[in-house]
Parts: C-alpha cells; sequence; structure tokens
C-alpha cells in the first residue's frame, strides 16, 4: 500500500549502513529510497519557494498532491538517494545491496578525494614558497638597485643658452637631477 514502509528486517539492513536511511513505497510498485539529514537555511528558502510554485501553477490532482508531500519531506529533512519501481514482489535485497555498494563507493571516493586535495594543497604550498621566494629576491634586487642608483649623485649635465635677447646671452649652468 501507498506510503507504507519496508519491512524492518530490511530497514535494519539499510540502518546498518547508514542508520538515517528510509525506504518506503511511494506509489504502488514505487519505493523511495533516502536519508533524513538536518537542513540549511538556503535548502528550506528553494524548497519552500517550489512548494508554494506547486500549490499556485500545479491544478488540484494526485500529481500535485504528491509532489506536494514530497517537498514536505524534503522540507523535514529528505534526502532522496534512489527511486526503485517493481513489478509484483518488491526485491527489497537488491536494494539493500546497492546502497551498500553506493556507500562504499561514496567512502571511499570521499577518501581518494581528500587525499587529491591534501596532494594538491602540498603542491599549491611549493608553488606559494617558491613565489614567495622570487618576490623576496626581486625586492633585494630592486633595493639593491636603488641604493646603487643614490648612492653617488648622479645628473644629466644642461646646457642651454636662450637666444640673446637685447644684445646678452643667458647661460643656464648645469643642473643635476
Amino acid at each position: 500500500m501507498v506510503g507504507d514502509k519496508a519491512p524492518d528486517g530490511i530497514l535494519r539492513q539499510l540502518r546498518e549502513i547508514d542508520f538515517t536511511a528510509d525506504l518506503f513505497e511511494w506509489e504502488d510498485g514505487d519505493w523511495l529510497l533516502g536519508c533524513w539529514r538536518p537542513n540549511n537555511m538556503a535548502r528550506v528558502e528553494r524548497l519552500g519557494k517550489a512548494l508554494d510554485r506547486v500549490r499556485r501553477e500545479y491544478p488540484n490532482s494526485d500529481y500535485r498532491d504528491k509532489l506536494i508531500r514530497f517537498y514536505e519531506m524534503c522540507l523535514d529533512g529528505f534526502r532522496l538517494i534512489d527511486r526503485y519501481t517493481f513489478e509484483g514482489e518488491p526485491e527489497f535485497g537488491h536494494i539493500v545491496n546497492d546502497f551498500r555498494k553506493a556507500d562504499h563507493i561514496s567512502r571511499h571516493r570521499l577518501e581518494e578525494e581528500f587525499e587529491a586535495l591534501v596532494a594538491k594543497s602540498d603542491i599549491e604550498e611549493r608553488h606559494t614558497g617558491i613565489i614567495k621566494r622570487a618576490r623576496e629576491q626581486m625586492y633585494a634586487q630592486a633595493k639593491e638597485s636603488f641604493r646603487f642608483v643614490m648612492r653617488k649623485r648622479r645628473g644629466i649635465v644642461v646646457n642651454r643658452t636662450v637666444k640673446p635677447h637685447n644684445g646678452v646671452a643667458d647661460t643656464y649652468g648645469d643642473l643635476r637631477l
């Protein structure tokens, strides 16, 4: 019957893998597998908007009622993992094996991703060190160049003769910068 939970033995096996797992019949022959997790505020807002849109835009029907019920479950913290469709008697053992494999893969993938992230951060740390040393060397060279230039007053000698005005030539002497 729609809305029924899976048999206790199956739920127990699922909850040995993840204690928040749940499996229940959604429609005749359709079963939803999911977990219950707390929602963050952003998810609550998105789900609330989606639920309001369904209530406004969909005509009264069984489909609308199922969508509303699904969004309300999601607002309570339900996270859909998979949907299974069976003709006749459901094969719950298949669901448990799939869930166990998915859990194993996700845990190992997370470990591999974490190891890759650590390796990447080591590489970035080495690159950061190289960049830092290069900046320090550039700064030291610039500082030394500045000292060399400023150690002695160096300038450009400019002799400028202005055209005679009233028969007298004006000469500007050495200009030092």
